[in-house]
């Protein structure tokens, strides 16, 4: 037994350590414990997913710097980062076993929370986590569909973001968030608070339409 471990531990460390659950690249002692506890019960699936991650950056980073998508914090490109991570790992490793990371990444924004650690710059909170999680379906539904290939999947993905079939997180011009009555969360009576208040609203709702 002693044996197996260490070589799940050996597979492991191998395997996430330059391993991306996120837009950034992170050390094995930076994941959570939910995400080592995926990668160590599906170690060769966790290759796959480090190209799913790679890819997804690649993308994103390529519609910011055109202009196409903004705002990687709780907005469309944040929405669109998440469908299209869960569509590729949806469409290239087991569909269950996509879903699972999706929830181990999201347990671990707590841990991270707890920590005091940051995600993508920005502390996680639990209005991001649901967020996300509606958006991991989103991409897991179109990983479902046959209909739509590897091929068209961006195009499909920002028609998505655009008709307001996601979701992110209600904003005004100066990036602060809201509250659905429209007034600005102050952030600094929240510091050591994980249910921060806000709006989650569909992703066509910005103030600069495409």
């Amino acid at each position: 037994m002693k044996g197996i471990q260490n070589i799940a531990m050996l597979v492991l460390t191998f395997c996430v350590s330059t391993i991306s659950f996120s837009q950034h690249q992170v050390k094995l002692r930076q994941l959570s414990k939910y995400e080592r506890r995926w990668v160590i019960t599906h170690p060769f699936l966790a290759v796959k997913a480090k190209r799913c991650a790679e890819r997804t950056k690649i993308i994103c980073d390529s519609l910011e710097r055109k202009g196409v998508l903004s705002d990687s914090n709780g907005g469309q490109l944040d929405a669109f980062r998440h469908i299209y991570w869960m569509y590729l790992l949806g469409t290239t490793i087991r569909p269950d076993a996509a879903r699972k990371l999706g929830v181990a990444h999201e347990k671990g924004n707590y841990h991270q929370f707890k920590k005091g650690r940051l995600e993508d710059g920005a502390r996680p909170d639990s209005l991001g986590s649901v967020m996300d999680e509606k958006n991991n379906q989103i991409g897991l539904q179109l990983a479902a569909d046959s209909s739509i290939s590897k091929s068209n999947v961006i195009d499909q993905i920002l028609k998505v973001i655009w008709n307001g079939d996601s979701y992110i997180i209600k904003k005004n011009a100066q990036q602060q968030r809201l509250s659905c009555a429209g007034t600005v969360v102050d952030y600094s009576k929240y510091k050591l608070i994980w249910n921060l208040p806000g709006c989650l609203v569909k992703s066509n709702d910005i103030l600069v339409p495409h």
